[in-house]
């Protein structure tokens, strides 16, 4: 009984349907490397977002967005004297 319970719980855990590295069938460790690994690439991906370890103390979302603000600001700017402009001439 105990074997046949070992057994069972063994082929629960392990999927002939998935590989390992060896080419053997996965098993629950295998998956959660697996896993693990791939939540790692995210982070390494979601950093490079960031500053990347770059000289500037902002990552790329945060300079385009810094350069959007700035462009914005600019434009209002223009259409205040352009507004002013108008006003002048009436």
């Amino acid at each position: 009984m105990t074997q046949q319970l070992a057994k069972a719980i063994r082929e629960t855990l392990i999927s002939p349907n998935v590989a390992d590295s060896n080419l053997e069938p996965a098993n629950v460790v295998d998956a959660i490397a697996n896993g693990a690994n791939g939540l790692f690439s995210i982070a390494e991906a979601l950093q490079r977002l960031g500053n990347a370890d770059a000289s500037t103390p902002m990552g790329g979302l945060e300079a385009l967005g810094a350069s959007i603000k700035n462009a914005g600001a600019k434009l209002a700017g223009s259409l205040d004297n352009i507004a002013d402009a108008i006003r002048e001439s009436k």
